[in-house]
């Protein structure tokens, strides 16, 4: 390849970037007041997921306090679970 081919290359590779920076910057000054809705959704799904996990560990440590108790003193309340 000839120097200047390879010249121009480089210079239609870095043609993108300032194009995308304006876009960018757009989408930025777009978004920014969403910004706070967005966050708040986020952490509200962090706690229904740690909400979640935490009743499901319960649940998991309920089982095995039922199902070791059962064989010591039968209970048929508990044999639902």
């Amino acid at each position: 390849m000839s120097r200047r081919k390879s010249f121009f290359y480089g210079q239609f590779s870095g043609m993108v970037e300032p194009i995308t920076a304006v876009i960018g910057a757009f989408a930025v000054a777009f978004i920014e007041p969403l910004l706070p809705y967005a966050l708040s959704f986020a952490a509200g799904a962090m706690a229904h997921r740690k909400k979640a996990i935490r009743i499901w560990c319960l649940r998991c440590l309920f089982m095995l306090v039922v199902h070791s108790n059962q064989q010591a003193f039968p209970n048929p309340v508990l044999q639902v679970f």
